[in-house]
């Protein structure tokens, strides 16, 4: 039998920057995430620690402690990336200039594509030279790569220019609503040479070490710099030439290591440098076409395949860390909701990240190629069983309940209740347990380890935030409601119980008590089964009111005392699952004037009108949100998609296929006239759950559509 060929690696350029908002360049694996400046400059190498959850090497300072607090302060910090990733000098790495008798010729911004969705490669060409970028990463090492190419007959020099500053330290952590302490160690930035050329920035507080390393033609080039310490940032600066004869090429890589300890990182004397295996990047085993023609006809079904593999590129690639501890020991899996801003682990962001995964897994067998279709089931079952482990079992919970958020290592950041985070983790090993522990003894073994203990603590836990009557209660008994003190956009609650937290712990609760059904008594003691009943019955009760102009709708939040809020936000995704989830029926007319109050003006505080980005938003940060055109899509395709409304269906993905970035990913919150970012360029879970909605409800979203008329 002939032996399979690997499919060949496919460059998808990035969408248009004249109608996408350029960002920075971003790429990573096994914990390691990098950001590019246009010019191919590093902004950031970031990785794990296993004290300070994550450590960064920018050309910036570290976020200050007092800071924390200011929020004008964190919204400027966080945007420096962005800030100067237009900047032609600006960051640290590998700037190449074209020497001549009149002078140095520098070469033009590159041309970027990702390979396989995946790699970046920046092409730039002067008159006589072509130099192509790429870069990597390969056990555990950053690469830049550049292959320099003389296309004329004549001799050429190239002068190569490695530097820019650098600080080595802890992640800002820059949250809007912090609710929970950062400890900021002092900085020591010590820069030496090796005695085998390499260059080591040591910040002895962390500790952390990041090696740099430099080769021409396979061969280590030494690279020297005088020793230096500072509470700042350090500068490099080395400079090499070389000679291009006629119709040649040169090679010059640069690795940058990156430790969570204090280490003397050696330099081969030389390497062979070897491009990432397409049986270890799921991305790459995919076929890009068949994925488009899932996703509609011509040119829009071509944005969405790129839309939707770059959204899985960086969940794997920049979001997902394996955690290990300082005894070396696998802690699992930490999904953080970015590596720019908030490098921290949410339970509500994890779980929509994964359902990406979750709708991929039936498409295998029709847009994976064939060689690999073992392969990708492995590595979507893979990363979800390891971050079960890393949130059952490394995750502390030291008042018995899962913070709002954590650091990678598992300490959590903000120890506030939230009821939905309390859900989420439940309901995504129900939902594992599910699917691959039915048939597979040794995945049924697995899932009843991580419930003993923590699911009965956990469920204890919500108890002790069950409904407790107050002073003037006339209500005759105790009632199925559970208090939380945020909402799902980290926002304190001006009444203790919230509509869409609900709907999610009805779901819940359903699934926990099949799950225990699965495991046995013993191994979840609490019986569930008629919860979901009672949370059911109590939710339509306490909820349901009168809105003046909308009717009968399910209020946002209650104090079951005749208190109401209406309110509707992008992050309140529960709300508008609630008939897939079986807590309504989609005719129900409570359900569906909630959602359309959650569209409308009547919405005051959520809904952000005007311009052709306007939408859906968050009071968190008011600006319409891109995750509000997901939640509209998927209340779209459960209303019946191209048979129900295929004008709201064609509308609301062309304005995500133009929200998106010029590299696939969502920010935040954008502008609703220009639909430039305005807060947050990085951020998995919208594009994330786009693109689960896309995979799951392709088949009601696309059937029949026609996109002859669509801009995209």
């Amino acid at each position: 039998m002939p032996t399979a060929v690997p499919p060949s690696p496919t460059a998808l350029p990035l969408l248009d920057p004249a109608t996408h908002q350029t960002k920075t360049i971003d790429f990573g694996a096994d914990g390691l995430a990098a950001s590019l400046s246009l010019h191919g400059r590093f902004l950031t190498i970031a990785g794990p620690h296993p004290v300070h959850g994550q450590i960064i090497v920018a050309p910036w300072e570290q976020f200050p402690a007092e800071k924390h607090y200011d929020q004008p302060f964190v919204r400027a910090y966080r945007a420096r990336p962005m800030d100067l990733h237009k900047d032609a000098e600006a960051g640290f790495g590998m700037t190449i200039r074209l020497k001549g008798p009149e002078g140095s010729y520098e070469f033009p911004r590159p041309e970027w594509s990702y390979i396989d969705g995946s790699w970046p490669r920046g092409i730039a060409s002067l008159a006589q030279c072509n130099a192509e970028h790429s870069y990597t990463v390969v056990d555990g090492q950053v690469t830049h790569s550049v292959v320099l190419q003389n296309t004329s007959p004549g001799n050429l020099t190239a002068e190569v220019d490695i530097g820019g500053p650098l600080s080595l330290h802890r992640a800002a952590y820059t949250q809007l609503t912090p609710q929970g302490d950062c400890s900021v160690p002092p900085v020591e930035n010590h820069l030496r040479a090796t005695s085998s050329g390499a260059l080591l920035l040591q910040n002895r507080y962390l500790p952390a070490t990041l090696g740099l390393s430099v080769y021409v033609d396979g061969r280590r080039r030494p690279m020297t710099s005088s020793e230096s310490t500072t509470t700042g940032t350090c500068r490099i600066h080395n400079t090499l030439d070389l000679e291009l004869p006629p119709h040649s090429s040169r090679h010059v890589v640069v690795q940058y290591t990156l430790s969570p300890r204090l280490e003397d990182l050696d330099a081969p004397a030389s390497i062979h440098i070897t491009k990432p295996s397409a049986s270890s990047n799921l991305t790459s085993m995919i076929d890009h076409q068949k994925l488009a023609a899932l996703l509609g006809n011509g040119k829009r079904g071509q944005v969405l395949a790129f839309v939707v593999l770059r959204n899985l590129d960086y969940l794997l690639s920049c979001c997902a860390m394996p955690i290990v501890s300082e005894a070396g020991e696998s802690k699992g899996t930490c999904i953080i909701t970015d590596h720019q801003c908030l490098p921290l682990g949410w339970n509500r962001d994890n779980y929509w990240q994964l359902d990406m995964l979750n709708s991929l897994y039936p498409h295998v067998d029709n847009i994976v190629h064939a060689q690999y279709r073992a392969t990708a089931r492995r590595i979507i079952q893979d990363v979800l069983r390891s971050h079960l482990v890393w949130v059952f079992r490394t995750a502390q919970r030291p008042a018995g309940f899962w913070a709002r958020s954590f650091f990678s290592n598992g300490i959590p950041k903000d120890g506030v209740f939230q009821l939905d985070q309390q859900c989420y983790p439940l309901l995504e090993l129900a939902e594992y347990a599910a699917r691959y522990a039915g048939s597979d003894p040794s995945e049924l073994e697995f899932v009843k380890e991580l419930t003993l203990g923590v699911v009965d603590e956990v469920l204890d836990c919500l108890q002790e935030h069950r409904w407790t009557a107050p002073p003037d209660s006339t209500h005759g008994r105790r009632l199925w409601l559970f208090k939380t003190d945020e909402t799902p956009a980290d926002d304190e609650v001006a009444y203790p119980y919230h509509f869409s937290s609900h709907v999610l712990l009805c779901h819940t609760l359903n699934s926990l008590a099949q799950l225990r059904s699965q495991v046995g008594p013993e191994w979840i003691k609490t019986d569930v089964s008629g919860w979901a009943g009672d949370v059911h019955a109590d939710t339509l009760e306490f909820f349901t009111t009168k809105h003046p102009e909308i009717g009968p709708m399910f209020a946002y939040l209650t104090s079951t005392t005749g208190q109401f809020q209406f309110y509707h936000d992008a992050n309140d995704l529960p709300t508008a699952l609630a008939p897939r989830w079986g807590f309504c029926s989609v005719d129900d007319q409570l359900w569906r004037n909630t959602v359309r109050f959650a569209f409308s003006p009547e919405n005051t505080d959520g809904w952000y009108p005007g311009g052709p980005f306007g939408g859906l938003g968050s009071i968190h940060t008011r600006d319409p949100w891109p995750l509000g055109d997901g939640q509209r899509l998927s209340i779209l395709a459960t209303l019946g998609g191209q048979t129900g409304d295929p004008k709201g269906v064609n509308e609301t993905i062309a304005k995500i296929t133009r929200e998106a970035q010029w590299d696939g990913l969502f920010a935040e919150a954008v502008n609703r006239d220009s639909g430039k970012v305005t807060s947050k360029n990085w951020f998995s879970w919208p594009g994330s759950f786009i693109s689960s909605t896309l995979l799951s409800r392709c088949s009601v979203l696309f059937e029949g559509e026609d996109d002859s008329h669509l801009h995209v």
